[in-house]
């Protein structure tokens, strides 16, 4: 649903990502260079993910509709009649 505005541009994070791999490939493990490298990649995965946008939750869209359709359906009411209740008090505050 929101597939397209949660994609992350982030091109120099990938390119940055594969030298560090590249490195690591090539660094022996018992080396003094890979804990380093480990570091790096750590950070850059830390800062790719950092930059992917999160999905707005169904629960919040749900509750925003409902809250907007009961508005609709009070105004639309009121244009025609008058409202003796209290059925604006139905209506859910924001928080």
């Amino acid at each position: 649903m929101f597939g397209p505005f949660a994609k992350s541009k982030t091109p120099d994070l990938d390119e940055a990502i594969d030298t560090v791999m590249h490195a690591m490939r090539t660094t022996d493990v018992d080396s003094e260079e890979y804990p380093k490298l480990l570091r790096h990649l750590e950070r850059l995965h830390e800062l790719k993910n950092g930059n992917i946008r999160k999905p707005v939750s169904t629960d919040a869209v749900i509750t925003s509709l409902g809250s907007l359709c009961g508005i609709f359906i009070i105004v639309a009411y009121e244009q025609h009649h008058v409202i003796t209740t209290k059925a604006l008090s139905l209506i859910s505050k924001f928080k």
